[in-house]
This record gives C-alpha cells, structure tokens and sequence, in this order.
C-alpha cells in the first residue's frame, strides 16, 4: 500500500470535504501532515489508498467523527 503518497487531486479533494464538513483550512503546505494523519485510518480500514479513503469517508453513515478526530488544529 502507497498509503503515504497522496496526489494532488486527493488532496485537493480531502481539503475540501473537510472544509464543507469541519470548517478546517488546509494550506498547500499542509499535504505532508494530512498524508500523515491519515494514513494510520487507511491501515486500519484496509484502505488501498487516498481516493478509496475519500469515497469511504464521503458515502452516509460515513467516519467523519473519526476523520476530524485525526488531529486536525485549526489556527489563524
């Protein structure tokens, strides 16, 4: 598993979701540490990668209370 190679368009993807769903901002500078925080959940979900993560976490009755919980902060 390239669990910790995250592309441009999945990151992009997953800055979104948890903007429209948490109101965190993400900076372009923050790919490695997303790339890092997530990649405990796709071991453990048995993810083979970004987008598989992104389609799990977006379907109903989805993680989200665990994917904010991955140590997300939010500074201004």
């Amino acid at each position: 598993m390239q669990a910790d190679l995250i592309s441009n368009t999945e990151f992009d993807q997953i800055r979104r979701f948890f903007q429209q769903e948490s109101g965190i901002c993400l900076a372009d500078t923050k790919r490695s540490l997303v790339s890092g925080r997530l990649a405990g959940r796709l071991r453990a979900l048995k993810l083979a990668n970004f987008n598989a993560y992104l389609s799990f976490i977006t379907k109903p009755g989805n993680e989200l209370g665990k994917a904010n919980g991955c140590g997300f902060t939010y500074h201004q």
